[in-house]
C-alpha cells in the first residue's frame, strides 16, 4: 500500500508497504507513519539549538525515537532484557501501541546521494539486526506477548542521504532512486519503507568534519516486520 503525506515545515513523506491486510497490519503500519512524523517533528524543534539531531550515529538516534514514541504509545522501554539463542542479551525496543507489544531492533548508517552506493556496511547492520530479533528465544516472545494483545517483531534502520559540499555538487539531488535502489538491496527485503523529504529549510550545510560540509535532504525508515504472536 502507498500513501503520501506532508507535514508542514517538516517536509514530505512517502510510504511503501506490502503487508498483508489485517487488523494487524492496518495498527502497525500506523505505528510506523507516526513515528516519522513525529521524529520529523521533533527534528524541526531542534533544529535551530542542535541542528539535526540524525546526523550522528546509532546512540544518539535512540533517544529521537524514544521520545517520539513518548508522543503516541502507552509504553516504550529500550534496551530490555532478552534471552537468545546463544545466550542474554538485548533488544533495543519494547513499545506498547494499542495493545500490541513490538519488539525492535534498530540500526542506523548512512547514504551517500553523490555515489547512491549501498555500503557493505550499512548491509550487514541490516541483516545483523535482522538475525538479533528473530534470535529471541520463545519464552521471551511469550513474556512480551502479555503486554498486549499480541506481539510483533520488528528490524528498523534509519538510512540519512547526504552530499558533501564542494564546487561539484550534482545538479539533481535524487532521493527516490535512492531510496528504492536501497530497498532493494536489503535482504530480507524491508516489507514497510517510508521516505521523509526534509523540507528545504532543514537542509542548511552541516559540518561533519574539519573543512568538511554537508547537507541532508531526507532520510529513509526500512523495516522488516514479521506477523503477530
Amino acid at each position: 500500500m502507498k500513501k503520501n503525506f506532508t507535514v508542514n515545515n517538516v517536509g514530505k513523506f512517502y510510504r511503501e508497504d506490502t503487508l498483508i491486510d489485517s487488523e494487524c497490519s492496518r495498527k502497525t503500519r500506523a505505528f510506523f507513519d507516526r513515528l516519522g512524523v513525529e521524529l520529523g517533528k521533533l527534528a524541526l524543534r531542534q533544529y535551530d539549538y542542535i541542528g539535526l539531531p540524525f546526523v550522528d550515529r546509532e546512540k544518539q538516534i535512540h533517544s529521537l525515537i524514544a521520545a517520539s514514541f513518548d508522543k503516541y504509545c502507552d509504553f516504550f522501554m529500550c534496551e530490555v532484557p532478552v534471552e537468545r539463542k546463544n545466550g542474554h542479551g538485548w533488544a533495543d525496543l519494547c513499545v506498547g501501541y494499542k495493545s500490541c507489544a513490538y519488539l525492535i531492533e534498530v540500526k542506523h548508517e548512512f547514504m551517500s546521494l553523490r555515489s547512491g552506493e549501498v555500503t557493505e556496511s550499512l548491509t550487514k547492520q541490516w541483516s545483523e539486526a535482522d538475525k538479533q530479533i528473530n534470535d529471541i528465544s520463545k519464552a521471551d516472545e511469550d513474556y512480551y506477548k502479555e503486554n498486549g494483545q499480541g506481539m510483533v517483531k520488528c528490524t528498523l534502520m534509519f538510512v540519512p542521504h547526504y552530499v558533501t559540499v564542494n564546487k561539484n555538487n550534482p545538479d539533481e539531488i535524487l532521493l527516490d532512486s535512492n531510496h528504492t535502489y536501497l530497498m532493494s538491496q536489503l535482504k530480507p527485503k524491508p516489507n514497510y519503507s517510508l521516505l521523509w523529504k526534509l523540507h528545504k529549510d532543514m537542509t542548511e550545510e552541516h559540518e561533519f568534519d574539519e573543512g568538511i560540509l554537508q547537507r541532508f535532504y531526507g532520510v529513509s525508515f526500512a523495516a522488516k516486520i514479521y506477523p503477530m504472536i
